[in-house]
Protein backbone atom coordinates (compact mmCIF):
# COMPACT_ATOMS: atom_id res chain seq x y z
CA UNK A 1 0.00 0.00 0.00
CA UNK A 2 1.27 3.45 -0.91
CA UNK A 3 0.06 6.43 1.09
CA UNK A 4 -0.90 9.32 -1.22
CA UNK A 5 -2.53 12.69 -0.95
CA UNK A 6 -5.47 13.63 -3.18
CA UNK A 7 -3.14 15.63 -5.48
CA UNK A 8 -0.57 12.87 -5.81
CA UNK A 9 -3.37 10.27 -6.28
CA UNK A 10 -4.57 12.24 -9.31
CA UNK A 11 -1.03 12.40 -10.70
CA UNK A 12 -0.52 8.69 -9.99
CA UNK A 13 -3.78 7.74 -11.76
CA UNK A 14 -2.91 10.08 -14.64
CA UNK A 15 0.45 8.32 -15.10
CA UNK A 16 -1.28 4.93 -15.07
CA UNK A 17 -3.88 6.12 -17.64
CA UNK A 18 -1.13 7.64 -19.77
CA UNK A 19 0.78 4.34 -19.67
CA UNK A 20 -2.34 2.40 -20.66
CA UNK A 21 -2.93 4.79 -23.58
CA UNK A 22 0.67 4.27 -24.62
CA UNK A 23 0.16 0.51 -24.59
CA UNK A 24 -3.01 0.90 -26.65
CA UNK A 25 -1.15 3.08 -29.17
CA UNK A 26 1.62 0.49 -29.36
CA UNK A 27 -0.93 -2.28 -30.02
CA UNK A 28 -2.56 -0.19 -32.76
CA UNK A 29 0.83 0.61 -34.28
CA UNK A 30 1.67 -3.10 -34.33
CA UNK A 31 -1.62 -3.90 -36.07
CA UNK A 32 -0.96 -1.14 -38.60
CA UNK A 33 2.52 -2.50 -39.32
CA UNK A 34 1.12 -6.01 -39.80
CA UNK A 35 -1.55 -4.64 -42.16
CA UNK A 36 1.09 -2.74 -44.14
CA UNK A 37 3.20 -5.89 -44.44
CA UNK A 38 0.18 -7.79 -45.78
CA UNK A 39 -0.57 -4.96 -48.23
CA UNK A 40 3.07 -4.99 -49.38
CA UNK A 41 2.81 -8.73 -50.10
CA UNK A 42 -0.50 -8.29 -51.95
CA UNK A 43 0.96 -5.42 -53.98
CA UNK A 44 3.96 -7.54 -54.90
CA UNK A 45 1.67 -10.33 -56.13
CA UNK A 46 -0.41 -7.77 -58.02
CA UNK A 47 2.76 -6.44 -59.64
CA UNK A 48 3.69 -9.95 -60.80
CA UNK A 49 0.20 -10.48 -62.24
CA UNK A 50 0.27 -7.06 -63.89
CA UNK A 51 3.61 -7.76 -65.57
CA UNK A 52 2.34 -11.17 -66.76
CA UNK A 53 -0.77 -9.51 -68.19
CA UNK A 54 1.42 -6.94 -69.96
CA UNK A 55 3.45 -9.73 -71.57
CA UNK A 56 0.24 -11.44 -72.72
CA UNK A 57 -1.03 -8.19 -74.22
CA UNK A 58 2.29 -7.64 -75.99
CA UNK A 59 2.19 -11.18 -77.37
CA UNK A 60 -1.42 -10.74 -78.50
CA UNK A 61 -0.54 -7.44 -80.21
CA UNK A 62 2.43 -9.06 -81.93
CA UNK A 63 0.29 -11.94 -83.18
CA UNK A 64 -2.35 -9.45 -84.35
CA UNK A 65 0.30 -7.58 -86.34
CA UNK A 66 1.57 -10.87 -87.84
CA UNK A 67 -1.97 -11.93 -88.79
CA UNK A 68 -2.67 -8.49 -90.27
CA UNK A 69 0.42 -8.77 -92.47
CA UNK A 70 -0.54 -12.28 -93.58
CA UNK A 71 -4.06 -11.13 -94.36
CA UNK A 72 -2.72 -8.26 -96.47
CA UNK A 73 -0.44 -10.64 -98.39
CA UNK A 74 -3.32 -13.08 -98.97
CA UNK A 75 -5.54 -10.26 -100.17
CA UNK A 76 -2.83 -9.16 -102.61
CA UNK A 77 -2.43 -12.70 -103.91
CA UNK A 78 -6.20 -13.12 -104.29
CA UNK A 79 -6.41 -9.85 -106.22
CA UNK A 80 -3.56 -10.97 -108.46
CA UNK A 81 -5.32 -14.28 -109.14
CA UNK A 82 -8.59 -12.50 -109.85
CA UNK A 83 -6.83 -10.06 -112.16
CA UNK A 84 -5.05 -12.84 -114.05
CA UNK A 85 -8.28 -14.82 -114.48
CA UNK A 86 -10.07 -11.74 -115.73
CA UNK A 87 -7.30 -11.11 -118.24
CA UNK A 88 -7.26 -14.78 -119.27
CA UNK A 89 -11.04 -14.81 -119.80
CA UNK A 90 -10.81 -11.73 -122.04
CA UNK A 91 -8.10 -13.38 -124.15
CA UNK A 92 -10.28 -16.40 -125.02
CA UNK A 93 -12.31 -16.25 -128.26
CA UNK A 94 -15.83 -15.23 -127.47
CA UNK A 95 -14.75 -14.18 -124.02
CA UNK A 96 -15.92 -10.62 -124.49
CA UNK A 97 -19.45 -9.83 -123.66
CA UNK A 98 -21.69 -8.64 -126.47
CA UNK A 99 -19.55 -10.06 -129.28
CA UNK A 100 -21.38 -11.86 -132.03
CA UNK A 101 -20.13 -14.97 -133.80
CA UNK A 102 -22.23 -14.64 -136.97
Amino acid sequence: MIPVSPNSLYAYLYVIAFGLRGMKIEENAQRILESLAAIREDFSQFGDDFRTLGKHIQNAWSKHQDADGKMARLETRLQAIRQSTMEGADALPGGEEGSSTT
